[in-house]
């Protein structure tokens, strides 16, 4: 996956899903960035999508964390955040995300 602009390496909240044919993968890295790829077997190649909003449906700005998931149907992506461990701050963002 590529670094991105922070360096920061896949952790917790790092999540992936593809398409039902496997050509595509589309990845997550967690670790409280907001970063989306998408990878493409066929040429071997990644590619960053636009991310995740930071702000959140609350108004918060909240990243990926522990936690989040995704999945594909019907060639559209779908994530959720994951959330903050501390009962007062939950996230419960879950969204369709570029693909």
């Amino acid at each position: 996956m590529p670094p991105g602009g922070k360096s920061k390496r896949v952790k917790d909240g790092g999540c992936l899903a593809s398409n039902a044919d496997g050509s595509l993968v589309y990845a997550l890295k967690g670790n409280n960035r907001c970063e989306f790829y998408r990878y493409n077997a066929l040429p071997n190649t990644w590619a960053a999508s636009e991310s995740i909003p930071a702000i959140g449906a609350g108004g918060k700005k909240k990243a990926v964390k522990k936690g989040a998931a995704m999945a594909e149907a019907g060639g559209r992506v779908y994530a959720a955040k994951g959330r903050n461990e501390s009962a007062r701050e939950k996230t419960l963002d879950f969204r369709r995300v570029a693909t």
